[in-house]
């Protein structure tokens, strides 16, 4: 078993402070502490918040190797293990108490007059104006015309992104363990003129969403995928689905898992998303629910797969 851990973090003074006292606990443990990748690295740890974890799967081009989050931002679905807790979170971790799950990740694939490309994500991709203006957009779903939308934009999450920027917008929340997708008007217009839905609309998780610009209203579009900005010309068609390719999640369950107490657990929303929910939790002991995720197969988020390349 290596003993090589990977850290990244951001350059806030907290997640520095928090990188340091990390740093020595695991040097303490036995570890060996990388801040640059390592192929040989049995663990990547990232230090900050959504952003930062989203950033690390991103620069290390969705590694094979498990990533877990430690949150020191303001509110972190992905990193929630508090730098308070990372006693109990290497004592969990080298106790070996997890199990591993799949997380879907969506494929968003682009058609343009000069060719296409392919770009995943984790929690949404958005179709929007790349200018602050109203955007006119044909929506089909599995072939079928569902209506001519006129709004700010579109955008479609996987389960696991219902609470990210889907639930901003009025979104519904999903339980993560449901295979779907989402699609969600952004800001739509209802008047005489124009009928849009206000309202989410939730497919299967084989469901194929076709939204395409209308050519005598758009020549440039922006396509947003887990925050990162894609501008577009003279797109075709914007395909979202989910794709073959899947993301395994570990999910450490500590061997007792009285840490809540029943009616409070009873109560609990349906489950944040998480890459891989960690619940490090004892006996008589109250706190958040910790979570660690595991990249299963390496991927790259953005790929040209036609033979033209965008430019």
């Amino acid at each position: 078993m290596n003993k090589i851990i990977t850290i990244s973090s951001n350059n806030t003074k907290k997640s520095l402070e928090t990188r340091e006292i990390l740093h020595k606990k695991l040097i303490d443990t036995g570890f060996e502490v990388d801040y640059e990748y390592n192929p040989n690295a049995q663990l990547i740890i990232s230090i900050g918040g959504d952003g930062c974890f989203l950033q690390t799967v991103r620069d290390y081009n969705l590694p094979t190797i498990p990533l877990v989050g430690i949150n020191t931002g303001h509110l972190g679905f992905f990193p929630d293990i508090s730098p308070v807790d990372i006693d109990s979170f290497i004592k969990s971790y080298l106790d070996g108490d997890y199990v591993t799950q799949e997380l879907p990740l969506l494929e968003v694939s682009i058609s343009t007059k000069d060719g296409c490309c392919n770009i995943y994500g984790i929690n949404e991709a958005v179709v929007k104006s790349d200018k602050s203006r109203t955007i006119h957009l044909k929506l089909n779903i599995n072939y079928k015309h569902v209506q001519n939308f006129s709004g700010d934009g579109l955008l479609v999450s996987t389960s696991a992104g219902s609470t990210a920027y889907n639930y901003s917008v009025g979104g519904s929340i999903v339980d993560t363990s449901l295979k779907v997708i989402q699609v969600a008007p952004i800001s739509p217009i209802n008047t005489i003129a124009y009928r849009c839905f206000t309202s989410s609309i939730i497919c299967s998780h084989d469901s194929i969403v076709d939204i395409s610009p209308e050519c005598d209203f758009e020549n440039s579009t922006l396509v947003v995928v887990d925050g990162l900005e894609y501008n577009f010309k003279e797109i075709d068609n914007i395909k979202l689905s989910i794709s073959d390719r899947k993301i395994l999640e570990d999910e450490l369950e500590a061997l007792n898992k009285i840490g809540f107490p029943a009616e409070f657990v009873d109560k609990l929303p349906l489950p944040f998303p998480v890459v891989g929910a960690v619940q490090f939790r004892k006996q008589a002991e109250f706190h958040p629910l910790k979570f660690l995720s595991a990249i299963s197969r390496g991927l790259n988020i953005y790929e040209n797969t036609c033979v033209k390349e965008l430019t």
